[in-house]
């Protein structure tokens, strides 16, 4: 099988050519049409694969940057290397400005211990390294009608506006629990901590405000909250087992679904706001509830087709056509209407976690590693 990269370092005028053939890799740096080409047999294709790999990411690591326009199913057509540190959020958002991505400062010294958002362009340059006013950027929403990212930083909420790339705080963490959580959608946007959750909608007309308790178990602190499509229901988990359904006009919960889901880490409404995907938090199966009758239903065939099940993360494209599980370092792709497996391919320059959402048609991905990448779906 051959399998074939370029990479190009714009700053430095070079391209990095690395091919793989059977057992045979091949590799070159050239600038002003000149380079040298280096070869290396291996004894199976696997080792010859991951030095492949190990390439790739040196260089990527060294400012090249990975573009492509194939259009098969499960290939990167972006690479772009962001971070060696790694603080546990992979956050990142797609605007009309660009992409944000989470950025970690090195904390080299007490007075320096800042974070940043790299703003860059769909052929992965560099826009803009912004400096932000807290550090640990655990979600990034953007909103279209604002102008503004709302960003969960530490649990201090902020805006962003991305027409100058200023930031605002709007809600601080204060002596709250520390659950906290940003929303937007096309008909209004949320946010919540220090014990009070906020929806409005675009002229500013305030929906909900509804203050909650975190009920603790041993170490778990469970928070997680999600706004219908429709902009009529909140999805609320404070307490191990337990969703509480609110009808968003009269602030009343109106129906609670309770199951040994534990603590949850992720919850989408789908399916025209019937049915509310459940993510847990210790990465088991994805469970999705009917909301309508409280109960849950049985999608065999979005489950995945190995014999461990666990889902590290998920997502569903714009018009909810395509669903797409990652577990570890590969994602498994469904078609969410007809509830069939599509396929599976591996995401690249990973440890263990990532953080998956669409953008546009086409699959974005924040590693550990410190790599933002773009596949095809």
């Amino acid at each position: 099988m051959i399998e074939k990269r370029i990479l190009e370092n714009k700053d430095l005028d070079k391209t990095f050519i690395i091919e793989k053939e059977d057992t045979k890799v091949k590799y070159q740096t050239v600038k002003n049409g000149k380079g040298r080409v280096f070869s290396k047999d291996f004894n199976s294709e696997e080792d010859a694969f991951d030095f492949f790999n190990k390439k790739q990411w040196e260089m990527l690591k060294k400012d090249y940057v990975f573009i492509d326009k194939n259009k098969s199913f499960g290939k990167p057509v972006l690479h772009r290397f962001v971070s060696k540190f790694y603080t546990g959020c992979l956050s990142f958002e797609n605007t009309e400005k660009g992409i944000y991505v989470y950025n970690p400062g090195d904390y080299d010294s007490q007075d320096k211990e800042y974070d940043y958002l790299l703003l860059i362009n769909k052929n992965a340059e560099v826009i803009e390294n912004i400096q932000m006013p807290e550090a640990l950027s655990w979600d990034i929403k953007y909103s279209n009608k604002h102008k503004k990212c709302f960003l969960d930083l530490d649990h201090h909420i902020y805006t962003l506006n991305t027409e100058d790339n200023t930031f605002e705080k709007i809600s601080d963490r204060g002596n709250g629990d520390w659950g906290s959580y940003v929303f937007v959608s096309d008909k209004v946007f949320s946010y919540a901590t220090n014990n009070k959750l906020i929806i409005k909608d675009y002229a500013e007309n305030l929906l909900l405000e509804r203050e909650y308790t975190i009920k603790k178990d041993d170490w778990k602190t469970p928070f997680c909250a999600t706004i219908s499509n429709n902009a009529k229901l909140l999805a609320l988990h404070t307490e191990i087992n337990k969703v509480d359904i609110i009808d968003i006009k009269t602030n009343k919960i109106i129906k609670t679904v309770k199951s040994d889901f534990d603590m949850l880490r992720k919850m989408v409404f789908s399916e025209n706001d019937k049915t509310l995907i459940l993510k847990k938090y210790n990465n088991n199966h994805l469970i999705y509830i009917d909301i309508d009758k409280n109960e849950e239903k049985k999608y065999k065939e979005l489950d995945i087709p190995e014999y461990i099940k666990d889902v590290n993360d998920f997502c569903l494209n714009q018009d909810e056509s395509i669903l797409v599980l990652l577990q570890s370092n590969k994602a498994y792709v469904y078609d969410f209407v007809k509830k069939e497996y599509k396929g599976s391919f591996k995401i690249e320059n990973i440890v263990k976690r990532a953080h998956i959402k669409f953008i546009d048609d086409k699959l974005a991905v924040r590693t550990d590693y410190g790599c933002f990448s773009i596949y095809n779906v």
